[in-house]
């Protein structure tokens, strides 16, 4: 009888020993992988922040401010009628 209680015993302690074994494990996995997210925040990688090249958007803005300058030039250039001019060349005269 007391080999029957001391084999149950044994065979209870086994699957204890086997159960804390699985924690372990399970504790040791999760606190790997809190390790290596505590790492991904701390370095800042290349690919979280893209370098922009504005090189090519500066030369299209210069581009444009160039352009709109140009159109201002030639409007100003042309010659405004004043009202004395429109009046004369006008059907208002006949």
């Amino acid at each position: 009888m007391l080999e029957m209680v001391i084999k149950e015993l044994v065979e209870e302690q086994i699957k204890i020993n086997q159960t804390v074994g699985n924690v372990v494990t399970s504790v040791n996995d999760l606190r790997n992988k809190l390790s290596g997210i505590a790492k991904k925040l701390e370095e800042p990688t290349a690919t979280a922040v893209n370098e922009v090249d504005i090189m090519r958007i500066e030369q299209m803005v210069d581009k444009g401010i160039f352009d709109i300058r140009l159109i201002a030039a030639e409007n100003f250039r042309k010659s405004k009628p004043n009202n004395f001019q429109v009046f004369l060349e006008s059907d208002a005269k006949k």
